[in-house]
């Protein structure tokens, strides 16, 4: 549990950064967040 959480933390902070790009150009945390979880 305290991985996924950790996980989770890093990606927030990936996404804030602007590190993670997606070739459909979804802009907001939500839809990067949906992406990956897909």
């Amino acid at each position: 549990m305290t991985r996924s959480i950790l996980s989770g933390i890093e990606l927030m902070h990936m996404i804030r950064k602007r590190q993670m790009h997606d070739e459909r150009n979804i802009r907001t945390a939500a839809g990067k967040f949906y992406l990956l979880i897909m």
